[in-house]
């Protein structure tokens, strides 16, 4: 079946459309980030798709596929003004929302539920001690899961990262009312190397660097571990494990390097108080110890300028006229 030019322009020019709407509602939420970091305040993706509506998306494929191109610049004139009058009402509800947001971070049942939330998210321990790091699916570098262990008793174990144990550490402080550990005279620098330090991990506890696969674990698995100083983390969900363990706070160097973090215990532990009893509730960049963590980058672009879709439809008004 053969398709006629004029159809053929068409089918491209609707391509053209689709994929103009897209990158206008990502240039659109990337600039919400941008505001609302400027206040402090920092969304993840799922929270920023709660706030705003599809409505918006919807109503910006229908102004370029449909109404805008047929009334060419009063057309275009309309979506500006829609554009601007929808991104100030957005940017004063997201500011209502950040403030409420703020009060409630303020308070300390929040801040606990926050921290056992951080946790109790085993994808925010994303780590292992392999000489080549795993290669995920979609081919990033960063690891599927835990370190695991095998026993044939207990079956699967997970290995959390050693930041986990400092991270719980400043959790319990808070919660029993210690207080802060480490005082700023009080910090050690971390020395080694943190590259080392994470495939050495298993060798230096005494713990099995591979699962015993084939035998479906080995004796005393955990029961070695258990003598060595980990301590089981009790999960309410433990995806893919049986139990997931981390190592005893105090059987960690004050001047060892965290294979993740890059930090001594005393560095990471501050930056942990800081953020999550101190500050907003986020790691910042460099203390989490995976890439999806931290404050979000709020990205190359200033605040949503309506000027944009307008030109741009323009010109395609225009060829469209002219082809």
């Amino acid at each position: 079946m053969q398709i006629s030019e004029a159809r053929l322009k068409e089918i491209v020019l609707e391509e053209v459309r689709n994929r103009l709407v897209e990158r206008q509602w990502q240039q659109f939420k990337t600039a919400m980030r941008e505001e609302l970091a400027k206040e402090g305040i920092y969304l993840t993706e799922e929270e920023l798709e709660e706030v705003m509506s599809d409505k918006w998306k919807r109503r910006l494929a229908t102004y370029a596929l449909g109404g805008t191109l047929a009334t060419g610049i009063g057309g275009i004139g309309t979506l500006a003004q829609q554009v601007a009058q929808r991104g100030e009402e957005t940017h004063q509800m997201m500011q209502q929302a950040g403030e409420e947001r703020s009060q409630a971070q303020a308070t300390e049942e929040y801040k606990v539920e926050n921290m056992r939330q951080h946790l109790d998210n085993t994808a925010k321990w994303q780590w292992d001690w392999n000489k080549v790091p795993e290669v995920r699916t979609d081919g990033g570098s960063q690891p599927q899961s835990l370190p695991m262990l095998m026993d044939e008793e207990f079956g699967r174990i997970g290995v959390l990262p050693p930041e986990f144990s400092v991270f719980k550490e400043a959790h319990d402080d808070f919660v029993s009312g210690g207080g802060r550990k480490y005082l700023p005279e009080d910090v050690a620098k971390a020395v080694g190397n943190a590259e080392e330090n994470r495939i050495n991990f298993p060798t230096k506890n005494k713990i099995p660097p591979s699962p015993n696969y084939e035998a479906g674990g080995a004796p005393g698995v955990w029961q070695n571990a258990s003598e060595q100083g980990f301590i089981n983390y009790g999960l309410k969900k433990n995806p893919g494990y049986h139990k997931v363990m981390y190592l005893n706070f105090n059987k960690i160097e004050e001047d060892y390097m965290l294979p993740t973090a890059e930090m001594s215990k005393s560095e990471y532990y501050n930056k942990v108080w800081e953020s999550f009893v101190e500050g907003k509730g986020e790691l910042p960049p460099g203390a989490e110890t995976t890439t999806g963590g931290g404050a979000p980058d709020p990205g190359a672009y200033s605040w949503y300028d309506p000027e944009t879709m307008g030109d741009i439809l323009q010109r395609e008004s225009l060829e469209k006229e002219n082809a």
